[in-house]
């Protein structure tokens, strides 16, 4: 029985890229391969609505911390001001769009025409494939959502 064949680390191989200065060539030549319907249209009809209602639902968790961590304030985030409200919402943008990536990957692979082209398109750049990209965006989705926690909940606190 052939043994199975060892998942592509992307995120290794974006750094290994980097090192070597071949990142900005192979990542022109990995995007140019998506040309399908599926993957232009479908992949943002749903991942912008997933952004919006990821940062909504954050920013409005948000809210809640400030109003606990100062119960005194009459309008919340009133006196952040521009560095301040920015490590609020920055890391949230960020956290949001990578994890609507994840979900807009997750429900476009769920269709099985989408998935047939996708694949298809993958097909042509070892490493890029579903899987190995789910892999990478879970892993710096867990570094960036747990950084832009902390950053936020101190910001937050210490405002």
């Amino acid at each position: 029985m052939k043994k199975a064949d060892k998942p592509v680390d992307q995120l290794a191989m974006v750094s290994s890229e980097l090192r070597s200065g071949e990142w900005l060539a192979h990542a022109q030549r990995r995007s140019s391969r998506r040309k399908s319907a599926w993957n232009l249209l479908l992949l943002p009809l749903f991942a912008i609505p997933l952004c919006v209602t990821l940062m909504s639902v954050w920013l409005k968790l948000a809210a809640m911390a400030f109003d606990a961590f100062h119960p005194l304030h009459v309008s919340t985030f009133s006196h952040l001001r521009g560095p301040l409200m920015a490590l609020v919402v920055f890391p949230i943008f960020v956290s949001s769009l990578l994890c609507s990536m994840i979900g807009a990957n997750f429900l476009a692979y769920r269709i099985p025409a989408a998935r047939r082209a996708m694949d298809q398109e993958d097909s042509t750049c070892p490493g890029v494939a579903y899987a190995s990209s789910q892999r990478a965006l879970i892993k710096v989705v867990t570094y960036v959502f747990s950084v832009g926690l902390v950053l936020v909940l101190l910001t937050l606190w210490l405002a």
